[in-house]
């Protein structure tokens, strides 16, 4: 075998770290999830929805796992627009954790076949896919907690069992239903949700039933004076297609910035020479009009600091330790 550069080493090394820690996460987000849930400590904020909104929203949140698989989305709609009364983004995570698993199981590039079909007084959202499958020794216990079978996909990428426990438990608290189907191993599985309709239109100036699914292409500059969680971040940026350039202080990323334009700046509060908050301020000055997004990060989360970010021109703020699939899905919403 051909020795490996360096540079390729690097790519490699930093490819693993980015599986491990996306999926590190992943695995906490839904451990924390299922014990809300399960205790009934998640508050459901109903509104009126279109459909397509939340379903478009699902496949937003998985769109860094499906760019990475190589995977699209065919979604078949109904004729008329259809809407429910739910807790939207609680929704939009349910179709996220289908459509996700749907492309983690799906071990070639291929097509996830989402199709919406009216029951009368019910709506069914049927996601298809053409994966491993399920076993029949485990499709009846399938939406149980740490339910899982042996599979041909790597242990890296395997899940605790419990994100489609997540879906059950969700949809059942909005008085729907979910089911599951297989042929068996090999051939694919197929997740129908039902939900109730309502006979309610969405308020006034709500696009939401149009299918949209935003990406932008971005330049991120990346500020922190943890060297590790900077390149480790930029590492992860790149892996989903977006150019980075890193600093370790505030006057670095300025001097940085006369040759590298960003379009969206993650910066750590808490740097050596100056703070976060100035750098935000001396970026707004220096880059003028230009389409910039800035976004605080800081192990506070205050809501002093939180104003204080905003007061500096920052756009948003995440408290660290930063959740991957968090931050990739805002920078789905940020235009170039």
């Amino acid at each position: 075998m051909a020795q490996q550069s360096g540079k390729e080493a690097h790519e490699k090394t930093y490819a693993v770290i980015g599986r491990q820690t996306a999926q590190l996460s992943r695995m906490v987000n839904d451990l924390l999830d299922v014990s809300r849930i399960t205790r009934g400590k998640v508050e459901l904020q109903t509104e009126v929805v279109s459909i397509s909104a939340l379903i478009d929203g699902g496949i937003e949140m998985s769109l860094p796992e499906l760019n990475r698989r190589g995977h699209k989305v065919a979604v078949e709609r109904a004729l008329e627009p259809i809407f429910v009364r739910v807790d939207a983004a609680r929704l939009k995570q349910v179709f996220n954790n289908i459509i996700h698993n749907a492309a983690r199981y799906t071990l070639q590039p291929d097509t996830i076949k989402i199709r919406v079909m009216r029951e009368g007084n019910e709506v069914q959202i049927a996601i298809t896919d053409r994966g491993v499958g399920i076993d029949s020794n485990l499709l009846p216990r399938v939406f149980d907690l740490f339910a899982q079978a042996p599979t041909s996909i790597g242990r890296q990428d395997a899940g605790l069992g419990i994100g489609l426990t997540v879906v059950e438990r969700l949809v059942r608290d909005h008085g729907g239903s979910v089911a599951a189907f297989s042929e068996g191993a090999g051939a694919g599985t197929r997740i129908v949700v039902t939900l109730p309709i309502v006979d309610e239109q969405a308020p006034e100036g709500d696009t939401s039933s149009q299918h949209v699914v935003l990406t932008a292409e971005h330049k991120v500059l990346v500020v922190d004076d943890n060297k590790d969680s900077a390149d480790a971040l930029a590492a992860l940026l790149e892996l989903q297609g977006f150019e980075c350039a890193v600093a370790y202080d505030g006057a670095s990323a300025l001097t940085l910035t006369d040759t590298f334009v960003p379009t969206v700046g993650v910066i750590d509060l808490g740097l050596p020479d100056m703070s976060g908050f100035d750098v935000a301020v001396a970026l707004r000055k220096k880059h003028g009009d230009a389409a910039l997004t800035l976004v605080a990060l800081s192990g506070y989360s205050s809501d002093d600091y939180r104003s204080d970010a905003v007061e500096a021109g920052f756009n948003d703020y995440f408290a660290k330790p930063l959740v991957m699939d968090d931050f990739l899905n805002f920078l789905t919403t940020v235009g170039p």
